[in-house]
């Protein structure tokens, strides 16, 4: 895990350096909803998402950044007896997982219209991720860092000509390594859709 964050660390700081040196930087903030997938645990949709992030032109077209999100997916399961070494217990369950992914990623802008610029994004950094379950008077928690892939295609839609200030649709794929054997999670996978701004100075 140590690895991972130094790993990420020196990629965003070499990122950085290289961004300072020519170009425009872009600013982004997104709400974020869509479902996780690959596991039974939470499978619901969730609207409780957002993501912001900072990223500097290398070269027209061509932008490297960092990125910050959140998700809260949550379920809720009918009582039901559930039958164990150590006996049976029957009770609802409330069932929470929570994601913070921090990435540094490269973005491609491609020449679109005055008013459409699509794009197409992939980051990788580290994933912190909670899993939990309420029960009765009970609860268990689990929590993990792990590795994080998001590739994401999108559009820009511009408000005017000169192109600095759009409305911004995407829509992503994020595989985390974080797992949780005895709740049945061995990776976390989500599919999500964004709406937001981006605003290019």
């Amino acid at each position: 895990m140590k690895k991972i964050l130094l790993i990420q660390l020196l990629s965003i700081s070499s990122l950085a350096i290289f961004g300072q040196t020519r170009g425009e930087g872009e600013f982004h903030g997104n709400w974020v909803f869509g479902f996780p997938i690959g596991n039974d645990f939470v499978t619901n949709f969730s609207a409780l998402g957002a993501n912001f992030g900072y990223s500097r032109f290398i070269k027209d077209g061509v932008s490297v950044g960092v990125d910050l999100g959140w998700n809260n997916y949550y379920q809720y399961a009918p009582t039901k007896t559930y039958v164990s070494a150590d006996g049976a217990t029957t009770t609802d369950l409330y069932k929470y997982l929570y994601t913070l992914p921090i990435t540094a990623f490269v973005s491609q802008f491609f020449h679109g219209n005055d008013v459409f610029t699509p794009y197409v994004k992939l980051g990788l950094g580290a994933q912190y991720s909670e899993q939990n379950l309420y029960y009765n008077i009970y609860e268990t928690t689990n929590d993990n860092w792990g590795f994080v892939f998001m590739p994401e295609v999108g559009t820009l839609i511009h408000f005017n000509k000169q192109k600095h200030f759009g409305l911004n649709l995407s829509a992503r794929y994020t595989y985390g390594t974080n797992s949780a054997q005895y709740l049945g999670i061995n990776n976390v996978q989500t599919v999500n859709f964004s709406v937001g701004f981006m605003y290019i100075k």
